[in-house]
């Protein structure tokens, strides 16, 4: 994984609590098992979201579980946002996927 999103993950990752997270493939397998649907049809997407210091802050502090958080831990993951970001702009890559599935 990229060591920026590592190094935010690891700031927000305590307040996330119990929220579902759809890392890796376990989703698949109610699918897999279902008589419901088809095989997937999957493409992938890359983006890049360039930031400046102000706008990582903006945009993590803006993800729910942040948003929600005490005053506190906001001041502190802005802290360590603004260090991650002092050397200049942030390249934030992110991957979409997109999958589709007919009814059989």
């Amino acid at each position: 994984a990229d060591p920026l999103q590592r190094a935010i993950e690891e700031l927000i990752a305590p307040l996330a609590g119990e929220v579902s997270r759809f890392w890796g493939d376990s989703w698949r397998k109610p699918f897999d098992r279902s008589v419901l649907f088809g095989a997937f049809t999957e493409a992938s997407f890359d983006h890049v979201q360039e930031l400046d210091e102000q706008g990582l802050v903006d945009r993590v502090l803006s993800t729910s579980y942040v948003a929600t958080a005490t005053a506190g831990n906001q001041r502190h993951i802005e802290t360590k946002l603004r260090e991650l970001a002092a050397a200049g702009p942030v390249r934030l890559p992110y991957v979409t996927r997109a999958l589709v599935t007919r009814r059989r």
